[in-house]
């Protein structure tokens, strides 16, 4: 018995061990990438947390901050996280001896004439009862009448007994897991909690990506209409000086149709330019959590410092 006792012991250990989940294959690379790169000696630091802080602009950086905060897709994609890291651990919990502790305080309160409470009354009744006929006798031996020398009656029993009753119990359990059900899902937890940290990185790129982007945007759109307003008021300019050489018989029409028509033209595309303009403040909000006119506000009170950097040389060329 002993020894089939044992032999069976080191089956449920061996099957505990197993599992029926096949084995996960990684992807393979669609393409292989080479072993090294040239080297070449670059100067500078690298940041690769802050590398947009090699544009130097303040502004920049401030929409930045705030984007990594208030950003509602970063916030949604650090709560996901969050969530598989719970889900992780619930799925870890299991694997784990597990103890739980439970107490329990009962306190009862009955009166003397009924149940338990009868029945303590009836036996202190019954011996005040002996008492009593013990001290009568007494005092017919020695002449008195009084069983008790003071002249007290006995005090009964109480009105109502109450009792407490107090409880412990701690419990142990643990569960074998021989088909390695906990365990596999324990490993889809951790790849879950993996691809959510994976999504949230690529998230966070996004993110800066686009904020950089649209910034350069807003720079560039904002410079072309503040440039453009000035074409457009040399023009005006160029077009009155026109007409009066015109009325005077200085120049043809067909030179005056032509200043008006280049006025015109570029009157038409300043709105196209604005509303180009509107259309990454709105992204830049979206992006920062803030409010179109907000952002307008911030970047108008600063002044755009872009300090490109030129692409240093002998960088491979698939990179």
């Amino acid at each position: 018995m002993r020894h089939r006792a044992l032999l069976g012991l080191g089956l449920a250990a061996a099957l505990a061990g197993c599992s029926m989940a096949p084995a996960a294959k990684p992807p393979e690379p669609v393409e292989e990438l080479p072993d090294t790169f040239e080297q070449v000696s670059i100067p500078g630091d690298y940041a690769p947390a802050g590398w947009w802080s090699s544009f130097q602009d303040p502004t920049l950086d401030t929409l930045l901050a705030e984007a990594l905060v208030e950003n509602l897709d970063l916030q949604e994609a650090v709560a996901r996280v969050t969530e598989s890291r719970a889900l992780l651990g619930i799925a870890t919990a299991p694997l784990l001896p597990s103890a739980t502790v439970t107490g329990s305080v009962t306190q009862n309160s009955s009166p003397n004439n009924t149940g338990f409470g009868r029945q303590i009354f009836e036996l202190l009744s019954g011996a005040a009862g002996d008492s009593t006929d013990a001290g009568d006798g007494n005092g017919d031996g020695n002449g008195n009448g009084d069983g008790d020398g003071d002249g007290e009656e006995p005090e009964g029993p109480p009105d109502r007994f109450t009792n407490t009753i107090y409880s412990l119990s701690i419990g142990f359990a643990y569960e074998l897991d021989f088909w390695g059900r906990l365990r596999n899902d324990r490993s889809a937890a951790a790849a879950d909690l993996a691809a959510s940290e994976a999504d949230l990185h690529t998230a966070r790129l996004s993110v800066l990506a686009e904020v950089i982007t649209a910034y350069f945007e807003y720079v560039d759109l904002r410079g072309r209409v503040e440039l453009t307003e000035e074409i457009v008021s040399v023009l005006e300019e160029r077009t009155a000086l026109t007409e009066d050489r015109y009325d005077r018989g200085l120049v043809t029409s067909f030179e005056l149709y032509q200043v008006r028509q280049d006025l015109r033209t570029t009157q038409a595309g300043l709105p196209q330019l604005r509303t180009q303009l509107a259309d990454v403040e709105r992204r830049l909000a979206l992006a920062t959590g803030r409010y179109p006119t907000e952002v307008r506000e911030l970047i108008e009170r600063t002044t755009p410092t872009l300090h490109p950097g030129s692409i240093p040389a002998g960088l491979p060329s698939d990179l």
